[in-house]
């Protein structure tokens, strides 16, 4: 968290300095939206270390639970960071005037930098467990600095895109030192690797595709830009995301008979309490 805030800090003010204040404006309106998602991330953050310490000290099994929940919370936040980058145009056409709707440019490289703040603590944890802690200080200095050098040679050229993209790679190379020293160092358990990597890679050539769709700023343009969204997990299904029993579940929770017992059901009980 406290590299993150460094890295936006840093990011406005080198862009004042080597830019125009317009641009510190610009880059502060794709933060906002960016910041749609932050808040479901806070949310998760917050929640995340109760029921990762309860898992790890009375469920054997914890390995596995925390192997999944990394895969599920990088395809989630990846899913939620598309949506907003791909629509990114649309919702400062609503929410902002024209001076401000190059600030799309910057929300890609921001919400993947979010997405790699999400997984931190997940990654983290296990040296979290063994109170291990006299890595949290060069870890986060060398990210830091990562994200001053990018700042400086990718700005010049890139803008404001070039600040997001700085802070993305920093804070993806932040989550990924921390996933190499837990591997190394607590060995507790090991993540799927290569289904973590696949699922980035991904997400960041989505990412990356949107920036083809979003100069085009026209109503025929939203169900190709819906389409674009939802083929993310259809791609993701198909090079075997899902396990055969994740698949199974997913189908019973949108099965109608779960959404009436459950959904419907909890919804029904709820309203009869405030009626009552």
């Amino acid at each position: 968290g406290l590299v993150f805030v460094t890295s936006i800090l840093a990011d406005r003010l080198l862009l004042s300095r080597i830019h125009t204040l317009e641009s510190v404006g610009l880059y502060s309106i794709a933060f906002k939206v960016a910041g749609l998602l932050m808040l479901l991330v806070g949310w998760f953050s917050l929640s995340w270390h109760p029921f990762a310490f309860k898992s790890f000290y009375e469920n054997e099994n914890h390995p596995q639970i925390f192997k999944k929940i990394l895969n599920y919370v990088l395809m989630f936040f990846g899913f939620l960071a598309l949506g907003l980058t791909v629509f990114s145009p649309e919702i400062l056409k609503i929410f902002t005037t024209p001076s401000y709707f190059g600030a799309y440019t910057a929300v890609g490289p921001l919400t993947l930098s979010i997405v790699a703040l999400a997984i931190i603590p997940i990654v983290s944890f296990s040296l979290e467990a063994k109170k291990i802690s006299r890595y949290a200080l060069p870890v986060s200095l060398a990210a830091t600095i990562l994200n001053i050098v990018l700042n400086l040679l990718l700005i010049p050229r890139w803008n404001i895109l070039g600040a997001g993209i700085a802070t993305a790679i920093s804070q993806a190379m932040l989550a990924a030192m921390w996933y190499t020293l837990t591997h190394r160092i607590t060995k507790l358990w090991q993540f799927d690797t290569k289904k973590v990597l696949s699922i980035s890679v991904l997400l960041v050539a989505y990412i990356a595709g949107t920036y083809f769709l979003n100069p085009y700023h026209s109503l025929y343009i939203i169900p190709i830009k819906l389409f674009y969204l939802l083929s993310f997990p259809a791609i993701l299904y198909l090079f075997g995301a899902f396990s055969p029993s994740e698949i199974i579940w997913m189908k019973s929770v949108m099965s109608k008979k779960y959404i009436r017992e459950n959904i419907i059901g909890h919804i029904k009980y709820f309203t009869n309490i405030k009626n009552d």
